[in-house]
């Protein structure tokens, strides 16, 4: 038997995410040594060794690229390039285990494979009804007038108790799973005292709650959707991974809760204001988690079903180094697609630029495939950038009276403020005064935790304005979900938004899909225009971070409607953070990024808290003093809603 060689992509951890490693297959010693390079294979510098004997192959349900190996109560997982590149790593890997184990061994990996695809199934039984309870519950409370709210609320009781019993048999499936295979860790909570809940025990598991259920969910592995013969994740890497790399687990601080201490925090003088631009730097990222996977499952078994996860506490080091200020500014990260919606002379044609423009702007707010939290805006807090679309001119001037007072009126501009703590609403404004284009809105997040995923739903909405044809275009929003969050977490969205404009007639309605449990691509999006006289007149369909195509019903054959692979970004400004004041979102948390970037978790979380300990505090003596919180930059117009207090709109009748 011969060596097997080649590169493949390992899961690392939670967030630093696939690396590419070197991996050599040795068939007579019966194992798997794997290499940051090629070049270290010589040098004897081995990353990791995956010991064969005994070894269960797992097939990734979620594509064709990525499967499994579990050696030793571990789970290791690889992606190859292609379907064809992963055959052959089986095909080798399967001769090799077999010359080193038992053939007897053989059998049982077979049987637990099958039954963690009936796991696997029933899982996904269980998302379907989450997602049609939920649904049910919308129709209750739309419908409440009608006299049949106990009939809903009978309806809705019993589909809670259904979730509850498929919750119990995922948790009876896991302990008949570990009955069939000894080798499989499972992790179950105690029930009285040190007693655990284990096959020979004779505790019912009727006696379990839904909390108990979501526990002992998420301290077992085997349930994430993307695996199919998992029961550990690799969050703990092997002895080798960067062994003087690592970092003590900080102690998570609530996000809102009242804290009996005040945490305090400054400034190290050392650190030089370009240090800390450099740790806003977008780069790889580099992060590692705690290696032995509790922060996640500590997270979970917070959890019960619906819960707001505002409630619950979190690590430090799993946020994304950029407030979600910041974060609403990517969606103007395609500008010269915004600002051509005022060039198009038909009301027809400007629809559909809007629709163009709104399918793009989604891919570019995610920097990675792994979920990642942007840091909660404080109060008060403010963001403000440009983005130069190459529209010069001799005529250009500042827009001193704008958003962003040092861009130029031919720049696209961008601002965002937090308005509100309780609900934390971000108002939000952009503008190109050169092509008369304004859009504004609010919006909030609502996260909840579904079982195996969190579900961030968006509340709000925005409204483009071009003011030469007094057309208003009002956007809704998608939510967010994080799947498969207890081993190799996924990022999607999904649901249905709108777009319509009341003046000419024209509406969309698009759906972000969520992935289906059977083999279907991820990331897809349909929307279908309908003109004035609600009739369609294109089709769109595709992902919404790939390829989009559109079919007209006037053309015989679809085209390209816009492809998010080859279409540069452009890059936002922000001004210096030595020019910024106190309350911009770079400055504010400057220390929380900068010791975010380079590890030092314990200083992070300090800085971190002292800034919401700051915020509470400001609100006590508000609250002390009966005084209301005053916004700079965006005025009250409604329940729950704020608009820009100096719009271009408002400036150009003020001028005429």
């Amino acid at each position: 038997m011969t060596l097997f060689e080649g590169l493949l992509n390992k899961w690392t951890n939670i967030l630093k995410g696939w690396q590419t490693r070197y991996c050599v297959l040795d068939p007579t010693q019966g194992t798997l040594v794997y290499y940051t390079s090629r070049e270290n294979v010589g040098k004897g510098e081995r990353r990791g060794v995956i010991l064969l004997k005994g070894a269960h192959l797992g097939i990734d349900v979620e594509d064709d690229t990525t499967f499994t190996i579990r050696s030793y109560g571990k789970t290791f997982h690889f992606q190859a390039r292609d379907i064809e590149e992963r055959r052959k790593w089986l095909c080798n890997l399967e001769d090799t285990i077999s010359f080193n184990t038992i053939n007897t061994d053989r059998l049982s990996s077979v049987n637990t494979t099958l039954f963690q695809k009936r796991i696997l199934e029933v899982d996904g039984i269980l998302q379907i009804l989450i997602d049609q309870v939920e649904e049910l519950e919308e129709i209750s409370n739309q419908r409440r007038a009608d006299g049949k709210e106990n009939c809903y609320e009978h309806i809705i009781l019993s589909s809670r108790r259904l979730i509850e019993s498929v919750k119990h048999s995922i948790v009876s499936l896991q302990l008949a799973k570990k009955h069939m295979d000894p080798q499989t860790e499972t992790f179950l909570p105690p029930m009285n005292g040190d007693d655990k809940i284990t096959p020979d025990n004779n505790i019912s598991l009727e006696a379990l709650n839904i909390q108990d259920a979501v526990e002992n969910i998420a301290k077992a592995p085997t349930l994430a959707v993307s695996g199919s013969d998992n029961d550990d994740d690799d969050d703990d890497d092997d002895e080798f991974e960067d062994a003087n790399d690592t970092i003590e687990t900080p102690t998570c601080s609530p996000l809102s809760t009242e804290q009996d201490e005040t945490p305090t925090t400054e400034t190290d003088s050392s650190i030089t204001f370009e240090q800390y631009e450099a740790a806003y730097e977008e780069a790889p990222e580099d992060d590692v988690a705690p290696n032995d996977g509790t922060i996640i499952k500590h997270i979970i078994s917070q959890c019960s079903l619906f819960m707001d996860l505002t409630k619950i506490t979190l690590p430090t080091f799993i946020l994304e180094r950029r407030s979600f200020l910041e974060m609403l500014a990517d969606f103007l990260a395609h500008p010269d697609e915004f600002v051509n919606i005022a060039d198009h002379p038909t009301p027809r044609e400007r629809f559909i630029q809007v629709v163009k423009w709104y399918l793009s702007a989604f891919h570019a707010g995610r920097k990675s495939p792994v979920p990642k939290k942007p840091y909660n805006p404080i109060l008060g807090e403010i963001f403000q950038c440009s983005y130069d679309i190459g529209l010069s001119s001799s005529e250009s001037t500042l827009t001193k009276d704008g958003p962003v007072p040092w861009a130029s009126d031919h720049n696209v501009t961008f601002i965002a403020e937090q308005t509100s703590h309780h609900p934390p609403i971000a108002s939000f404004y952009a503008e190109c005064p050169a092509k008369r284009i304004q859009l504004d809105g609010c919006l909030w997040t609502k996260s909840q935790f579904l079982g195996l995923s969190i579900g961030v739903h968006m509340v709000g909405d925005a409204t483009i304005t071009l003011l030469d044809y007094d057309e208003r275009y009002v956007l809704t929003f998608p939510s967010a979900y994080g799947r498969n969050i207890l081993l190799v977490p996924w990022f999607e969205m999904g649901g249905k938004v709108s777009i319509t404009c009341e003046k000419t007639g024209y509406s969309a309605n698009i759906e972000f899909l969520t992935k289906p449990f059977y083999n279907e691509k991820k990331h897809k999006i349909t929307a279908t225009l309908l003109g004035p006289d609600k009739k369609e007149f294109c089709k769109i369909d595709g992902e919404w971070n790939g390829i989009m195509n559109a079919k007209y019903t006037d053309a015989k054959v679809p085209e390209v409607f816009f492809d998010t692979k080859t279409t540069p970004i452009i890059k936002k400004i922000i001004r210096p953070i030595a020019e910024q004041d106190e309350h911009e979102s770079r400055r504010m948390w400057k220390d929380v990024t900068y010791y975010l970037k380079y590890k030092q978790m314990d200083k992070a979380t300090t800085a971190k808290s002292f800034l919401e300990q700051r915020q509470r505090e400001d609100a006590k003596q508000r609250a002390a003093e009966s005084v209301k919180w005053q916004t700079k930059y965006f005025t009250e117009s409604g329940e729950q809603k704020w608009t820009y207090g100096n719009k271009l709109s408002k400036r150009i009748q003020t001028q005429s």
